[in-house]
């Protein structure tokens, strides 16, 4: 977000004059400001395909980004994207990577989850505080999962089994999860939380008349994507042919960047409030003292959402 100095900036500038340089960058990730060598040249060419000027009186200078830039390729980075106040300052692609080749988002789809919460709140399709088994009734026989809440399985405080990260089970079988403790004990990070919200949200939609679309991402393209022209390259989906939540995802860059501009504007685009707003907000708070570094679907910087 550019609206306060993010906490890594300032650590950065060790000499207090308001600007990460390229130095102090490098010094910050542990890098030493000699050139690369011909090796990590070849493996790191940067094709920059925009460059603009940094507004003046900005908190990011241009020697900074070119440094986050060269710590990005060098890390094998593929894609390197800048906006300030909205407007593209930096633009670069390595290699064969190009602003129309999707990056496969893994983990970073979670975040969408988020926001399809959000809207179903803004709809009257979802409420954090509702138990997911007055939707997935077969939980209400067992007590262990039959007031777990829609908040606590996208905090992933809900105690279940989170599954094996990498491995994502079709709807219908993550709803059989089982218990492993007691709600909000501790963060259990793994697939099966998402893909049974998916499940979830999917039998909300189916009896809603007035929300005629069949699966989560249906919902999210007519309602979010479309409306601030975010095109996805692909979505990966199961043997069902259910898409994946917690994965799956492929966007480029500038695309990827829509979805960061609407959180940063939360929720609101073009005048039209798209999200609920209060629901967005969880997403860049911690969800609690169990796990400082996460809120409602998004990880934190520095466990500190109001600098995320």
């Amino acid at each position: 977000a550019m609206g306060q100095r993010s906490a890594w900036l300032n650590r950065a500038d060790t000499d207090e004059d308001g600007l990460a340089s390229r130095e102090e960058v490098l010094a910050f990730f542990g890098r030493r400001s000699e050139p690369p060598s011909k090796e990590g040249k070849e493996r790191a060419e940067i094709n920059v395909i925009r460059t603009e000027s940094i507004p003046e009186n900005s908190e990011v200078s241009l020697a900074g980004i070119e440094a986050a830039e060269t710590y990005s390729a060098a890390e094998e980075g593929h894609s390197f994207f800048v906006m300030i106040g909205g407007e593209v300052v930096r633009e670069s692609y390595v290699g064969d990577w190009d602003r129309s080749k999707g990056h496969r988002l893994a983990s970073g789809t979670k975040s969408f989850s988020g926001a399809i919460l959000a809207l179903g709140v803004k709809d009257g399709l979802l409420q954090p505080e509702e138990r997911v088994s007055e939707t997935i009734e077969e939980w209400k026989e067992n007590e262990a999962l039959r007031d777990i809440t829609i908040r606590d399985l996208l905090n992933l405080t809900s105690g279940i089994d989170p599954g094996d990260n990498g491995r994502v089970p079709p709807y219908a079988t993550a709803t059989q999860v089982k218990s492993l403790g007691a709600v909000g004990e501790k963060i259990r990070y793994g697939p099966n939380a998402f893909q049974i919200f998916g499940e979830l949200v999917t039998r909300k939609l189916a009896a809603r008349e007035d929300l005629p679309f069949p699966d989560p991402l249906a919902y999210l393209e007519a309602r979010i994507f479309e409306p601030i022209g975010l095109h996805v390259s692909e979505w990966r989906r199961d043997r069902d042919g259910k898409p994946h939540l917690p994965s799956g995802a492929f966007l480029t860059a500038p695309e990827w960047a829509k979805y960061g501009q609407l959180l940063l504007k939360d929720g609101v685009w073009e005048g039209e409030s798209l999200l609920d707003k209060a629901t967005l907000a969880e997403a860049t708070r911690p969800i609690s003292a169990v796990m400082p570094g996460y809120g409602l679907t998004f990880w934190l910087l520095d466990g500190n959402g109001a600098e995320t």
